[in-house]
């Protein structure tokens, strides 16, 4: 009996270059292939750019696109509730998975625009220390094993050591008492 072998349709293909997005405090690595595809925010393959404009206040994030060229912002991300602390960084990258791509950022603009806040708001901006979405559970962030010290290596190989001579005297004793049991043999 043979079985029928049904094609399997092949992947959809994203032009380049996906924009993805993400947030973190410096524990998430960006790899293009995990992270860009599924996620990504918009793509082109046009002559010409595409702009984003990323705007932050009250925390209220929206990020904006003209991906058309026609000078029109479309809305591409807009969520409340995020609490970003103060001196973050921002990090771009044009990686395509293609090293024949020619895909460059060529600038950014960031803008500090000052407004007048509330007592209250400047309380709530001031207590952000680790980024935060209002009813989502972040991952927790856990800290990298600190490497044991000279000290502690030392003992470790010390008492290994000691376990290993330690074991190898018992197995001769016992060895030999078998020796002397299999000897002391009545005909």
């Amino acid at each position: 009996m043979l079985s029928q072998k049904l094609p399997i349709p092949p992947p959809p293909v994203l032009p380049y270059p996906p924009t993805p997005t993400s947030w973190s405090w410096g524990s998430l690595a960006l790899g293009h292939i995990k992270f860009a595809r599924p996620r990504g925010l918009s793509s082109k393959c046009l002559h010409y750019d595409t702009f984003h404009v990323i705007c932050y206040v009250k925390r209220h994030l929206m990020i904006m696109m003209d991906i058309d060229g026609k000078h029109e912002w479309r809305d591409c991300i807009e969520m409340p509730g995020i609490r970003l602390p103060q001196c973050y960084y921002f990090r771009t990258s044009s990686i395509t998975g293609d090293l024949s791509a020619n895909h460059d950022v060529i600038s950014l603009k960031l803008f500090e625009l000052t407004g007048v806040r509330t007592p209250e708001e400047e309380k709530l901006h001031q207590d952000v220390f680790l980024p935060s979405v209002d009813n989502l559970k972040l991952p927790e962030m856990t800290l990298p094993p600190t490497p044991l010290s000279g000290l502690a290596l030392f003992l470790i190989a010390f008492f290994s050591l000691v376990f290993s001579v330690f074991a190898i005297v018992i197995g001769i004793i016992l060895y030999n008492k078998w020796q002397d049991q299999s000897r002391k043999r009545f005909y």
